[in-house]
């Protein structure tokens, strides 16, 4: 499993969408691509989605 996997795993659980977790910091699109692994987030990036989902 991958990280764009786990993130939409974990965000589900929690009936978050994704325009949730993007709160500000990417697009909604970004979250989507990130999901289905056409785009990789930064190492920031990523620290602050797995914040916002948790």
């Amino acid at each position: 499993m991958n990280f764009g996997e786990t993130l939409k795993q974990i965000r589900e659980a929690r009936h978050l969408k994704q325009a949730d977790i993007a709160n500000g910091l990417l697009s909604r699109t970004s979250i989507s691509k990130i999901e289905n692994n056409k785009q990789h987030p930064t190492y920031d990036s990523a620290l602050e989605l797995i914040a916002n989902v948790g």
